[in-house]
């Protein structure tokens, strides 16, 4: 399957000014990342098919990595929500 956790075009991290390779915060939610031959400003979900025709696949278990470290961040935001979701109803008992 050609989508962008697959790919090595897709970006995560970029170097900053010190050299440092760091994420901004809509990567650090995870799941989100951009194309190396798209604006840098246009996020593109990892299940996003390549519209570009420029799709080259990256090793197994960079792949691996990829999908653990997405998966590790949808059960963090599904947790956030539940937590919302409790409190919200907590705040309309009373």
């Amino acid at each position: 399957m050609s989508t962008c956790v697959a790919c090595c075009h897709w970006i995560l991290k970029e170097k900053n000014h010190k050299g440092e390779y760091v994420t901004d915060e809509l990567i650090k939610q995870g799941g989100w990342g951009w194309c190396r031959f798209d604006e840098r400003w246009k996020y593109f979900s990892y299940c996003r098919e390549c519209p570009k025709g420029k799709f080259e696949p990256i090793e197994d278990e960079q792949r691996r990595q990829r999908e653990e470290w997405i998966a590790r961040k949808d059960a963090e935001r599904q947790k956030r929500c539940q937590e919302l979701m409790r409190a919200e109803k907590l705040r309309t008992r009373k």
